[in-house]
């Protein structure tokens, strides 16, 4: 199965690991196939510090949260050119 990851989908997997969305994103128990696209990446990042504060994570967790969440998501580059010069 393919499913398409937003960022609310992604904040909620590193705010809490536990929740029925961190299982399925982190331990799913069926062969899904995670999707998002490079600027999932980028609100991740913009939002980095806020997130860390809302977890009350280490350090240390948190980036071993947000890794293990990047991780298991397949990032799609919309950025490609045009067949033909367009």
């Amino acid at each position: 199965m393919r499913v398409v990851v937003d960022t609310n989908i992604a904040f909620s997997a590193i705010l809490n690991t536990n929740s029925k969305i961190g299982k399925i994103l982190l331990h799913p128990k069926s062969k899904i196939n995670f999707y998002s696209t490079n600027n999932l990446k980028l609100e991740l990042e913009k939002h980095k510090v806020k997130l860390k504060k809302l977890s009350g994570y280490s350090e240390q967790d948190f980036h071993n949260i947000f890794t293990l969440v990047l991780s298991k998501i397949r990032f799609i580059n919309t950025r490609r050119p045009f067949k033909n010069g367009r």
